[in-house]
């Protein structure tokens, strides 16, 4: 149940009684409506808190007033009053440590359920239960592009420091485009992408421009020798002896069976 008793909800805002059920429901993973010993353990141990059988059982009966076995929304709201009105010092629960550890979690499930009220044609989206801060996309490949008919999965992760940092992002897969990078270990990066982040960007626009990205990419994201397609000319001050001709990523825009074909491959 996420019923509140009148007398604590008096203190919390409607907006912040919204954002204490989003942490809630990030301890909740079973979405059962209360938080039981094997989900506050596991999620302790997903944020890099160890906490034994025991601490976590003192944990639940410090807050679980019924004596229910479990914390129910009520209860996880009058621990946090106890934190805001300074009766509870932070670091005496591991569970209120844990919430305000869980700040860019939090932002991500906020984003996350204004787009699902809002989605992106095309997209789906799973926030990971055992690391908040993480968001699998899957987006169909745009039509009249070499990555039509696949489903591309695209994940993104957040830090505290978000928005004011770029969120790590990255296709699980190679995928090959001018604007992105195919890594050793099979993934694909997006520097050229995450370089011009700012602070009002949020995780749909991310995602939106990656989606134009793929529809259309953007030559002037390239270094400048890249993009005018000098790179491989010997008659000009920016040819590379490093790399071998027929390299010109002017060509590989072009070549949509080339793109196809790998698509087929690696996706």
């Amino acid at each position: 149940s996420y019923e509140v008793p009148a007398a604590l909800k008096i203190h919390f805002t409607e907006a912040e009684l919204n954002d204490l059920l989003v942490h809630f429901g990030m301890f909740d993973i079973d979405g059962g409506g209360s938080i039981a010993a094997d989900e506050l353990k596991q999620v302790l141990q997903d944020m890099g808190i160890d906490a034994t059988d025991e601490q976590v059982e003192e944990v639940i009966a410090e807050i679980d007033k019924d004596k229910s076995g479990e914390i129910e929304f009520g209860e996880f709201v009058a621990l946090m009053h106890k934190v805001n009105t300074g009766q509870l010092e932070i670091g005496a629960s591991l569970l209120a440590q844990a919430v305000m550890d869980s700040t860019a979690g939090k932002k991500l499930a906020v984003e996350m359920a204004e787009v699902k009220e809002n989605p992106i044609p095309g997209v789906t989206f799973i926030i990971d239960k055992r690391d908040p801060t993480t968001v699998v996309f899957d987006i169909d490949g745009p039509p009249d592009t070499p990555y039509h008919q696949y489903v591309l999965h695209l994940q993104v992760v957040v830090t505290d420091e978000y928005p004011y940092s770029p969120p790590q992002t990255f296709f699980t897969h190679r995928l090959l485009h001018i604007n992105f990078n195919i890594l050793l270990d099979g993934t694909t990066s997006m520097p050229q992408v995450t370089a011009f982040w700012d602070a009002e960007w949020n995780v749909r626009a991310l995602v939106e421009y990656v989606l134009e990205l793929l529809k259309e990419p953007n030559l002037s994201l390239l270094p400048p020798d890249y993009a005018h397609g000098t790179r491989h000319d010997y008659n000009t001050q920016h040819f590379d002896h490093r790399n071998p001709p027929g390299m010109d990523l002017r060509a590989k825009k072009k070549s949509s069976d080339f793109l196809a074909e790998v698509v087929y491959l690696y996706c």
